[in-house]
Protein backbone atom coordinates (compact mmCIF):
# COMPACT_ATOMS: atom_id res chain seq x y z
CA UNK A 1 0.00 0.00 0.00
CA UNK A 2 1.20 3.13 -1.33
CA UNK A 3 -1.07 5.89 0.22
CA UNK A 4 -0.96 8.13 -2.83
CA UNK A 5 -4.49 9.58 -3.80
CA UNK A 6 -5.99 8.41 -6.62
CA UNK A 7 -7.28 11.93 -7.77
CA UNK A 8 -5.82 15.52 -6.53
CA UNK A 9 -6.88 16.91 -3.92
CA UNK A 10 -8.08 20.38 -3.84
CA UNK A 11 -8.39 22.27 -0.63
CA UNK A 12 -11.38 24.54 -2.02
CA UNK A 13 -13.29 21.39 -2.69
CA UNK A 14 -12.58 19.73 0.35
CA UNK A 15 -10.45 20.75 3.65
CA UNK A 16 -10.17 17.21 4.96
CA UNK A 17 -11.48 13.94 5.04
CA UNK A 18 -12.21 10.86 7.67
CA UNK A 19 -11.52 7.34 6.72
CA UNK A 20 -10.98 3.93 8.52
CA UNK A 21 -7.61 2.16 7.88
CA UNK A 22 -8.42 -1.66 7.88
CA UNK A 23 -5.75 -4.36 8.16
CA UNK A 24 -6.70 -7.81 7.53
CA UNK A 25 -5.07 -10.96 8.17
CA UNK A 26 -4.63 -14.03 6.43
CA UNK A 27 -5.90 -16.74 9.08
CA UNK A 28 -8.43 -18.57 8.97
CA UNK A 29 -10.93 -17.29 9.88
CA UNK A 30 -8.98 -13.69 9.07
CA UNK A 31 -8.93 -11.29 11.77
CA UNK A 32 -8.94 -7.59 11.01
CA UNK A 33 -8.02 -4.26 13.19
CA UNK A 34 -9.16 -0.44 12.45
CA UNK A 35 -7.26 2.71 12.73
CA UNK A 36 -9.78 5.93 12.08
CA UNK A 37 -8.19 8.70 10.07
CA UNK A 38 -7.94 12.36 9.83
CA UNK A 39 -6.56 13.91 6.66
CA UNK A 40 -6.29 17.59 6.37
CA UNK A 41 -5.32 18.96 3.21
CA UNK A 42 -3.31 22.04 3.36
CA UNK A 43 -4.46 24.84 1.15
CA UNK A 44 -1.37 25.91 -1.26
CA UNK A 45 -1.56 29.40 -3.06
CA UNK A 46 -3.34 27.96 -6.36
CA UNK A 47 -6.00 30.80 -7.04
CA UNK A 48 -5.16 34.16 -8.47
CA UNK A 49 -6.97 37.19 -7.42
CA UNK A 50 -9.77 38.10 -10.14
CA UNK A 51 -11.76 41.30 -10.13
CA UNK A 52 -15.51 41.15 -10.87
CA UNK A 53 -15.53 43.43 -13.34
CA UNK A 54 -13.94 43.55 -16.57
CA UNK A 55 -13.04 47.02 -16.40
CA UNK A 56 -13.66 49.96 -14.10
CA UNK A 57 -14.92 53.22 -15.24
CA UNK A 58 -15.11 56.33 -12.77
CA UNK A 59 -15.27 60.33 -12.85
CA UNK A 60 -13.06 62.97 -10.91
CA UNK A 61 -12.91 66.69 -11.21
CA UNK A 62 -9.55 68.51 -11.55
CA UNK A 63 -10.24 69.96 -7.78
CA UNK A 64 -11.46 67.06 -6.18
CA UNK A 65 -10.18 67.08 -2.49
CA UNK A 66 -8.15 64.50 -1.15
CA UNK A 67 -10.24 61.23 -0.56
CA UNK A 68 -13.21 62.07 -2.95
CA UNK A 69 -14.22 58.28 -3.78
CA UNK A 70 -13.67 57.95 -7.40
CA UNK A 71 -15.00 54.37 -7.77
CA UNK A 72 -15.51 51.15 -6.30
CA UNK A 73 -13.60 47.99 -7.09
CA UNK A 74 -13.81 44.29 -5.98
CA UNK A 75 -11.67 41.19 -6.26
CA UNK A 76 -12.35 37.25 -5.26
CA UNK A 77 -9.48 34.77 -4.67
CA UNK A 78 -11.43 31.14 -4.21
CA UNK A 79 -7.98 30.18 -1.54
CA UNK A 80 -9.24 28.69 1.72
CA UNK A 81 -5.59 29.72 3.60
CA UNK A 82 -6.09 33.26 5.25
CA UNK A 83 -2.59 34.70 3.75
CA UNK A 84 -3.44 33.38 0.01
CA UNK A 85 -7.07 34.84 -0.22
CA UNK A 86 -6.48 38.10 1.58
CA UNK A 87 -6.43 40.86 -0.92
CA UNK A 88 -4.59 43.83 -1.47
CA UNK A 89 -5.10 46.24 -4.13
CA UNK A 90 -2.23 48.94 -5.68
CA UNK A 91 -1.41 51.13 -8.58
CA UNK A 92 1.39 49.95 -10.28
CA UNK A 93 4.03 52.72 -10.64
CA UNK A 94 3.80 54.66 -7.38
CA UNK A 95 6.26 52.27 -5.56
CA UNK A 96 8.20 50.91 -8.38
CA UNK A 97 11.15 53.47 -8.61
CA UNK A 98 14.04 50.85 -7.17
CA UNK A 99 12.66 47.75 -10.00
CA UNK A 100 13.31 49.83 -12.91
CA UNK A 101 10.09 48.87 -14.50
CA UNK A 102 9.11 51.30 -17.25
CA UNK A 103 5.68 52.48 -16.70
CA UNK A 104 3.79 54.36 -19.25
CA UNK A 105 2.66 58.49 -18.50
CA UNK A 106 -0.34 57.82 -17.64
CA UNK A 107 0.42 54.94 -15.48
CA UNK A 108 2.53 57.16 -13.35
CA UNK A 109 0.02 59.95 -13.18
CA UNK A 110 -2.47 57.64 -12.24
CA UNK A 111 0.02 56.71 -9.34
CA UNK A 112 0.72 59.86 -8.07
CA UNK A 113 -3.44 61.18 -7.71
CA UNK A 114 -5.51 58.63 -6.83
CA UNK A 115 -4.97 55.76 -4.12
CA UNK A 116 -6.63 52.37 -3.13
CA UNK A 117 -8.53 51.75 0.45
CA UNK A 118 -9.98 48.82 1.58
CA UNK A 119 -13.40 48.66 2.23
CA UNK A 120 -14.08 45.11 3.71
CA UNK A 121 -13.41 41.70 3.22
CA UNK A 122 -16.24 38.76 3.02
CA UNK A 123 -16.90 35.31 2.10
CA UNK A 124 -19.66 34.30 -0.26
CA UNK A 125 -20.56 31.19 -1.94
CA UNK A 126 -22.22 31.23 -5.59
CA UNK A 127 -25.07 29.21 -4.29
CA UNK A 128 -26.58 27.99 -1.09
CA UNK A 129 -25.51 24.27 -1.12
CA UNK A 130 -21.78 24.57 -2.67
CA UNK A 131 -19.21 23.82 -0.29
CA UNK A 132 -17.07 26.03 -2.65
CA UNK A 133 -16.42 29.43 -1.21
CA UNK A 134 -14.66 32.50 -2.57
CA UNK A 135 -13.47 35.24 -0.41
CA UNK A 136 -13.79 38.96 -1.56
CA UNK A 137 -12.62 42.06 -0.88
CA UNK A 138 -13.89 45.86 -1.73
CA UNK A 139 -11.75 48.51 -2.38
CA UNK A 140 -12.37 52.32 -3.08
CA UNK A 141 -10.28 54.43 -5.82
CA UNK A 142 -9.44 57.61 -4.09
CA UNK A 143 -7.83 60.56 -4.50
CA UNK A 144 -4.99 60.94 -2.27
CA UNK A 145 -4.29 62.39 0.73
CA UNK A 146 -1.37 64.92 0.43
CA UNK A 147 -0.98 68.71 0.67
CA UNK A 148 -3.03 71.43 -1.06
CA UNK A 149 0.11 72.17 -2.85
CA UNK A 150 1.40 68.19 -4.05
CA UNK A 151 -2.16 67.10 -5.19
CA UNK A 152 -2.71 70.31 -7.48
CA UNK A 153 0.81 69.17 -9.40
CA UNK A 154 -0.42 65.38 -9.27
CA UNK A 155 -4.07 66.77 -10.69
CA UNK A 156 -1.79 68.47 -13.53
CA UNK A 157 -0.01 65.84 -13.95
CA UNK A 158 -2.45 63.36 -13.90
CA UNK A 159 -4.34 65.96 -16.76
CA UNK A 160 -2.16 66.50 -19.16
CA UNK A 161 -1.28 62.62 -19.15
CA UNK A 162 -5.17 62.03 -19.82
CA UNK A 163 -4.93 64.41 -22.76
CA UNK A 164 -1.93 63.17 -24.45
CA UNK A 165 -3.74 60.04 -24.58
CA UNK A 166 -7.54 61.80 -25.05
CA UNK A 167 -9.87 59.65 -27.33
CA UNK A 168 -11.73 61.78 -30.11
CA UNK A 169 -13.79 58.97 -32.10
CA UNK A 170 -15.16 55.62 -31.04
CA UNK A 171 -12.60 52.64 -30.15
CA UNK A 172 -14.23 49.27 -30.86
CA UNK A 173 -11.38 47.89 -29.00
CA UNK A 174 -13.40 49.52 -25.83
CA UNK A 175 -16.97 49.38 -26.76
CA UNK A 176 -17.69 51.03 -23.61
CA UNK A 177 -15.97 54.01 -23.94
CA UNK A 178 -18.02 57.38 -25.23
CA UNK A 179 -17.05 59.45 -27.80
CA UNK A 180 -15.77 62.72 -26.96
CA UNK A 181 -15.41 66.14 -29.44
CA UNK A 182 -12.40 67.92 -29.21
CA UNK A 183 -13.70 70.78 -27.43
CA UNK A 184 -14.89 69.23 -24.60
CA UNK A 185 -13.07 69.84 -20.64
CA UNK A 186 -12.85 66.05 -19.69
CA UNK A 187 -10.20 63.76 -20.68
CA UNK A 188 -9.69 59.89 -19.89
CA UNK A 189 -6.99 58.47 -17.95
CA UNK A 190 -6.54 55.21 -18.93
CA UNK A 191 -4.40 53.18 -16.49
CA UNK A 192 -4.76 49.46 -14.51
CA UNK A 193 -4.92 48.31 -10.91
CA UNK A 194 -3.55 45.70 -9.41
CA UNK A 195 -4.76 42.74 -6.72
CA UNK A 196 -2.52 40.83 -4.81
CA UNK A 197 -2.70 38.20 -2.58
CA UNK A 198 -0.13 37.67 0.89
CA UNK A 199 0.66 33.17 -0.10
CA UNK A 200 4.40 32.69 -1.40
CA UNK A 201 4.39 32.87 -3.83
CA UNK A 202 2.02 36.08 -4.26
CA UNK A 203 -0.35 36.45 -6.79
CA UNK A 204 -1.97 39.03 -8.55
CA UNK A 205 -3.87 39.79 -11.96
CA UNK A 206 -5.01 43.29 -13.02
CA UNK A 207 -7.93 45.42 -14.75
CA UNK A 208 -8.34 48.48 -16.78
CA UNK A 209 -9.50 51.34 -15.10
CA UNK A 210 -10.32 54.80 -17.32
CA UNK A 211 -10.71 57.20 -15.27
CA UNK A 212 -12.63 60.89 -17.04
CA UNK A 213 -10.57 63.93 -15.46
CA UNK A 214 -12.98 66.73 -15.77
CA UNK A 215 -11.07 69.94 -16.41
CA UNK A 216 -11.97 72.73 -14.61
CA UNK A 217 -10.98 76.34 -15.42
CA UNK A 218 -8.14 77.13 -12.63
CA UNK A 219 -5.28 78.53 -14.90
CA UNK A 220 -5.18 82.00 -16.27
CA UNK A 221 -4.08 82.31 -19.99
CA UNK A 222 0.01 82.89 -20.38
CA UNK A 223 1.02 85.67 -22.45
CA UNK A 224 4.32 85.77 -23.83
CA UNK A 225 5.26 89.05 -25.57
CA UNK A 226 8.70 88.38 -28.25
CA UNK A 227 9.22 91.95 -29.90
CA UNK A 228 10.72 91.72 -33.29
CA UNK A 229 13.53 94.34 -32.15
CA UNK A 230 14.39 95.31 -28.87
CA UNK A 231 15.93 98.70 -27.02
CA UNK A 232 17.31 98.27 -23.23
CA UNK A 233 15.78 99.93 -20.87
CA UNK A 234 17.45 100.81 -17.37
CA UNK A 235 16.29 97.59 -14.93
CA UNK A 236 13.79 99.35 -12.37
CA UNK A 237 12.08 97.09 -9.79
CA UNK A 238 8.28 95.99 -11.57
CA UNK A 239 9.30 97.85 -15.17
CA UNK A 240 10.07 95.85 -18.06
CA UNK A 241 13.69 95.75 -18.70
CA UNK A 242 13.03 96.10 -22.76
CA UNK A 243 10.71 97.88 -25.34
CA UNK A 244 10.21 96.66 -28.80
CA UNK A 245 10.81 98.98 -31.82
CA UNK A 246 8.55 101.03 -33.81
CA UNK A 247 9.58 103.53 -36.77
CA UNK A 248 8.09 106.90 -36.81
CA UNK A 249 5.80 107.68 -39.70
CA UNK A 250 5.83 103.82 -41.02
CA UNK A 251 2.98 102.00 -41.99
CA UNK A 252 1.36 98.76 -41.37
CA UNK A 253 4.37 96.81 -39.21
CA UNK A 254 4.76 93.91 -37.24
CA UNK A 255 5.86 94.83 -33.58
CA UNK A 256 6.12 91.63 -31.91
CA UNK A 257 4.70 87.97 -31.91
CA UNK A 258 2.34 87.60 -28.56
CA UNK A 259 1.62 83.70 -28.06
CA UNK A 260 -0.78 82.69 -25.74
CA UNK A 261 -1.14 79.49 -23.47
CA UNK A 262 -3.74 78.52 -21.33
CA UNK A 263 -3.59 75.08 -20.08
CA UNK A 264 -7.38 74.41 -19.36
CA UNK A 265 -8.66 75.39 -22.90
CA UNK A 266 -9.50 72.21 -24.82
CA UNK A 267 -9.66 74.36 -27.83
CA UNK A 268 -7.45 77.65 -27.36
CA UNK A 269 -8.76 79.27 -30.52
CA UNK A 270 -12.37 79.06 -29.79
CA UNK A 271 -11.91 79.45 -25.80
CA UNK A 272 -9.67 82.35 -24.84
CA UNK A 273 -9.92 86.20 -26.71
CA UNK A 274 -7.08 88.64 -26.86
CA UNK A 275 -7.44 92.31 -26.97
CA UNK A 276 -5.38 95.38 -27.21
CA UNK A 277 -6.22 98.65 -25.47
CA UNK A 278 -4.98 101.15 -28.22
CA UNK A 279 -6.42 101.57 -31.40
CA UNK A 280 -3.39 102.13 -33.02
CA UNK A 281 -2.25 98.45 -32.56
CA UNK A 282 -3.97 95.48 -33.71
CA UNK A 283 -3.72 91.65 -33.01
CA UNK A 284 -3.91 89.62 -35.66
CA UNK A 285 -3.87 85.66 -35.63
CA UNK A 286 -0.83 83.71 -36.90
CA UNK A 287 -1.72 80.43 -35.92
CA UNK A 288 -3.37 78.19 -33.38
CA UNK A 289 -1.20 74.95 -32.09
CA UNK A 290 -3.34 72.65 -30.49
CA UNK A 291 -2.70 69.95 -27.82
CA UNK A 292 -2.52 67.52 -31.01
CA UNK A 293 0.25 68.52 -32.83
CA UNK A 294 2.90 69.81 -29.81
CA UNK A 295 5.22 71.54 -32.42
CA UNK A 296 7.78 73.89 -30.76
CA UNK A 297 7.42 77.45 -31.22
CA UNK A 298 10.56 79.72 -31.86
CA UNK A 299 10.44 81.68 -29.21
CA UNK A 300 13.06 82.49 -26.16
CA UNK A 301 9.66 83.29 -23.53
CA UNK A 302 10.74 81.90 -20.47
CA UNK A 303 7.98 79.10 -19.27
CA UNK A 304 6.96 77.93 -22.17
CA UNK A 305 6.69 73.91 -22.34
CA UNK A 306 6.73 71.97 -25.67
CA UNK A 307 2.90 70.27 -25.03
CA UNK A 308 0.97 73.21 -24.12
CA UNK A 309 -1.91 74.36 -26.77
CA UNK A 310 -0.71 77.88 -27.79
CA UNK A 311 -2.40 80.87 -29.61
CA UNK A 312 0.03 83.00 -31.67
CA UNK A 313 -0.61 86.91 -32.84
CA UNK A 314 1.15 89.85 -33.86
CA UNK A 315 1.31 92.54 -33.01
CA UNK A 316 0.61 95.48 -35.72
CA UNK A 317 0.43 98.87 -35.89
CA UNK A 318 -2.37 100.32 -37.80
CA UNK A 319 -1.19 103.90 -38.27
CA UNK A 320 1.90 105.52 -38.74
CA UNK A 321 2.84 107.07 -35.45
CA UNK A 322 4.33 110.91 -34.92
CA UNK A 323 6.86 110.25 -32.25
CA UNK A 324 6.09 114.70 -31.84
CA UNK A 325 2.71 114.68 -31.81
CA UNK A 326 0.25 113.05 -29.30
CA UNK A 327 1.72 109.52 -29.23
CA UNK A 328 5.07 110.41 -27.64
CA UNK A 329 8.47 108.92 -27.81
CA UNK A 330 7.26 105.71 -25.91
CA UNK A 331 3.57 103.95 -25.83
CA UNK A 332 2.60 101.56 -23.12
CA UNK A 333 -0.11 99.19 -24.29
CA UNK A 334 -2.09 96.08 -22.43
CA UNK A 335 -2.95 92.76 -23.72
CA UNK A 336 -5.76 91.30 -22.22
CA UNK A 337 -6.57 87.59 -22.39
CA UNK A 338 -9.95 86.24 -21.38
CA UNK A 339 -10.72 82.44 -21.39
CA UNK A 340 -13.74 80.40 -21.21
CA UNK A 341 -14.84 82.11 -24.22
CA UNK A 342 -17.29 79.22 -25.24
CA UNK A 343 -19.14 78.09 -22.46
CA UNK A 344 -22.43 79.69 -20.68
CA UNK A 345 -21.60 83.58 -19.62
CA UNK A 346 -22.21 82.66 -16.01
CA UNK A 347 -18.88 80.24 -15.95
CA UNK A 348 -15.83 81.22 -14.15
CA UNK A 349 -13.82 83.20 -16.84
CA UNK A 350 -10.10 84.04 -15.95
CA UNK A 351 -8.47 87.19 -17.18
CA UNK A 352 -4.70 87.80 -17.61
CA UNK A 353 -3.02 90.97 -18.84
CA UNK A 354 0.70 91.90 -20.53
CA UNK A 355 2.15 95.36 -20.72
CA UNK A 356 4.08 95.81 -24.14
CA UNK A 357 6.27 98.99 -24.01
CA UNK A 358 6.90 100.53 -27.55
CA UNK A 359 9.69 102.55 -28.31
CA UNK A 360 8.90 104.85 -31.20
CA UNK A 361 12.21 105.57 -32.93
CA UNK A 362 12.82 108.68 -34.42
CA UNK A 363 13.32 109.63 -37.71
CA UNK A 364 14.63 113.17 -38.84
CA UNK A 365 11.00 114.77 -39.71
CA UNK A 366 11.28 117.82 -38.49
CA UNK A 367 13.86 120.95 -38.96
CA UNK A 368 15.54 122.81 -36.63
CA UNK A 369 13.88 125.68 -35.28
CA UNK A 370 15.44 129.00 -34.18
CA UNK A 371 14.00 130.51 -30.93
CA UNK A 372 13.26 134.00 -33.23
CA UNK A 373 13.18 134.84 -36.75
CA UNK A 374 15.60 137.59 -36.63
CA UNK A 375 18.06 139.11 -34.46
CA UNK A 376 19.72 142.30 -33.88
CA UNK A 377 23.22 142.92 -32.61
CA UNK A 378 25.52 146.15 -31.07
CA UNK A 379 29.02 146.10 -31.38
CA UNK A 380 30.57 149.24 -30.81
CA UNK A 381 33.44 150.08 -33.73
CA UNK A 382 36.82 149.18 -34.18
CA UNK A 383 36.72 146.08 -32.05
CA UNK A 384 37.91 143.60 -31.41
CA UNK A 385 40.78 145.02 -30.19
CA UNK A 386 44.49 143.45 -29.12
CA UNK A 387 42.45 143.11 -25.63
CA UNK A 388 39.22 141.43 -26.68
CA UNK A 389 37.98 137.78 -25.79
CA UNK A 390 39.41 134.99 -27.89
CA UNK A 391 36.96 133.29 -29.76
CA UNK A 392 36.31 129.80 -29.38
CA UNK A 393 37.39 129.16 -32.75
CA UNK A 394 40.91 130.07 -31.97
CA UNK A 395 41.55 133.24 -33.30
CA UNK A 396 40.99 136.69 -31.77
CA UNK A 397 37.52 137.71 -32.08
CA UNK A 398 34.74 140.03 -30.22
CA UNK A 399 32.06 138.03 -28.81
CA UNK A 400 28.79 139.78 -30.49
CA UNK A 401 26.03 137.31 -29.10
CA UNK A 402 24.29 133.98 -29.37
CA UNK A 403 21.69 132.53 -31.82
CA UNK A 404 19.85 129.38 -30.68
CA UNK A 405 17.61 126.51 -33.06
CA UNK A 406 16.08 123.40 -31.40
CA UNK A 407 14.41 120.50 -32.78
CA UNK A 408 11.78 118.70 -31.85
CA UNK A 409 13.74 115.08 -33.16
CA UNK A 410 15.93 113.00 -30.92
CA UNK A 411 19.29 112.18 -30.44
CA UNK A 412 21.76 112.35 -33.46
CA UNK A 413 18.75 114.07 -35.44
CA UNK A 414 18.37 117.00 -32.91
CA UNK A 415 21.90 117.88 -32.96
CA UNK A 416 22.52 121.27 -34.56
CA UNK A 417 25.47 122.46 -36.32
CA UNK A 418 25.12 126.24 -37.18
CA UNK A 419 26.82 128.02 -40.23
CA UNK A 420 26.59 131.53 -42.18
CA UNK A 421 26.05 132.70 -45.43
CA UNK A 422 28.90 133.54 -47.55
CA UNK A 423 28.62 137.54 -47.24
CA UNK A 424 30.68 136.79 -43.90
CA UNK A 425 33.56 135.64 -44.65
CA UNK A 426 36.58 137.19 -42.72
CA UNK A 427 33.89 139.14 -40.94
CA UNK A 428 31.92 136.99 -38.38
CA UNK A 429 32.56 133.89 -37.76
CA UNK A 430 30.11 131.63 -35.65
CA UNK A 431 30.58 128.62 -33.01
CA UNK A 432 28.90 125.75 -35.33
CA UNK A 433 27.80 123.81 -32.12
CA UNK A 434 26.28 126.59 -29.61
CA UNK A 435 26.12 129.50 -31.98
CA UNK A 436 27.55 132.58 -30.61
CA UNK A 437 28.70 134.61 -32.75
CA UNK A 438 32.49 136.58 -32.79
CA UNK A 439 33.62 139.73 -34.70
CA UNK A 440 36.62 139.36 -37.02
CA UNK A 441 37.22 142.27 -38.15
CA UNK A 442 36.63 145.22 -36.65
CA UNK A 443 33.56 147.86 -38.22
CA UNK A 444 34.16 151.51 -38.83
CA UNK A 445 30.94 153.01 -38.33
CA UNK A 446 31.64 156.23 -40.43
CA UNK A 447 31.93 153.45 -43.17
CA UNK A 448 29.50 150.99 -42.44
CA UNK A 449 26.45 151.35 -39.54
CA UNK A 450 25.02 148.38 -39.83
CA UNK A 451 25.63 144.66 -41.05
CA UNK A 452 23.09 142.05 -42.43
CA UNK A 453 23.40 138.27 -42.71
CA UNK A 454 22.14 134.82 -42.37
CA UNK A 455 22.67 132.08 -40.11
CA UNK A 456 21.86 128.43 -41.03
CA UNK A 457 20.83 125.54 -38.54
CA UNK A 458 21.25 122.23 -39.81
CA UNK A 459 20.53 119.02 -38.03
CA UNK A 460 21.70 115.17 -38.14
CA UNK A 461 25.04 115.88 -37.62
CA UNK A 462 27.30 112.62 -37.90
CA UNK A 463 24.85 110.47 -38.46
CA UNK A 464 24.97 107.52 -40.93
CA UNK A 465 20.93 107.60 -41.88
CA UNK A 466 21.23 109.74 -44.57
CA UNK A 467 17.55 108.49 -46.06
CA UNK A 468 15.59 110.86 -45.03
CA UNK A 469 18.50 113.93 -45.33
CA UNK A 470 19.29 116.37 -43.44
CA UNK A 471 16.96 119.13 -42.72
CA UNK A 472 17.87 122.88 -41.95
CA UNK A 473 16.49 126.37 -41.37
CA UNK A 474 17.84 130.42 -41.47
CA UNK A 475 17.38 133.69 -38.90
CA UNK A 476 18.36 137.03 -39.80
CA UNK A 477 21.13 138.34 -37.89
CA UNK A 478 21.43 142.46 -37.72
CA UNK A 479 24.59 143.80 -36.31
CA UNK A 480 23.84 147.71 -35.81
CA UNK A 481 27.80 149.31 -35.45
CA UNK A 482 27.47 152.41 -32.04
CA UNK A 483 29.93 155.18 -32.67
CA UNK A 484 33.00 155.77 -30.68
CA UNK A 485 35.12 158.90 -30.45
CA UNK A 486 37.41 158.27 -32.70
CA UNK A 487 37.16 161.60 -35.22
CA UNK A 488 39.41 164.56 -35.06
CA UNK A 489 37.43 167.58 -35.78
CA UNK A 490 38.31 169.02 -38.95
CA UNK A 491 38.25 172.55 -40.54
CA UNK A 492 37.19 172.83 -43.69
CA UNK A 493 40.19 174.87 -44.66
CA UNK A 494 43.67 174.76 -43.43
CA UNK A 495 44.22 178.39 -44.08
CA UNK A 496 42.16 181.28 -43.42
CA UNK A 497 43.08 185.25 -44.37
CA UNK A 498 40.39 187.98 -43.19
CA UNK A 499 40.76 191.70 -43.63
CA UNK A 500 39.47 193.91 -40.75
CA UNK A 501 39.68 198.07 -40.78
CA UNK A 502 41.08 199.54 -38.06
CA UNK A 503 39.03 201.18 -34.99
CA UNK A 504 36.68 198.88 -35.78
CA UNK A 505 34.77 197.82 -32.61
CA UNK A 506 32.60 194.24 -32.05
CA UNK A 507 32.65 193.09 -35.96
CA UNK A 508 32.40 190.08 -37.56
CA UNK A 509 35.76 189.13 -39.08
CA UNK A 510 34.76 186.09 -41.12
CA UNK A 511 33.71 182.49 -39.99
CA UNK A 512 36.03 179.30 -40.04
CA UNK A 513 34.06 175.80 -39.83
CA UNK A 514 35.01 172.67 -38.93
CA UNK A 515 33.09 168.81 -38.65
CA UNK A 516 33.59 165.53 -37.04
CA UNK A 517 32.26 162.45 -38.74
CA UNK A 518 31.62 160.79 -35.22
CA UNK A 519 28.14 161.03 -34.37
CA UNK A 520 26.12 163.20 -31.73
CA UNK A 521 28.08 164.36 -28.91
CA UNK A 522 30.80 163.03 -30.14
CA UNK A 523 30.93 164.81 -33.15
CA UNK A 524 29.56 168.24 -32.09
Amino acid sequence: MSGESLSVLDYEQRKEYRFVLVAVDGGMPPRSGRLPIRLIIEDVNDHIPTFTQAQYNGVVSEDDLPGHVVLHLQAIDGDGKYENHRINFRIPGKDDQLTNIPYSEAQTAAANFFEIEPVKSYDYSQDSSSTHRRNATTGQLIVQRKSENQLRQAAKQALEAAKKLQISSLDTSQPRLRYRPLNVRSYLLRFVVEAYDFGKPSLSSQVPVYVEIVDVNDEAPEIFVDYISTIPLQQQQGRKSSCGTLLEGQGRSMIAQVTVVDNDAASISTEVACTVNDSLFSLEPISTIGSAGWPSLGTSSPGMRGNQAMLMYKLMSNNPVDREGASGSTILVQITCVDNQDVDVNSKRLTSRADVCIDIEDVNDNPPQFSSNSYTFRVAENLPSNGSRQSSLGRGGHFIGKVLATDRDTLQNAKIEYSLSSNTKGIVEIDSENGSLYLISPFDREKTKQFAFTVIATDQVESNRTAYGRLSSTAEVRIIVTDVNDCQPEFESANYNFEVEENVELAEVGRVKATDADMGDFGR
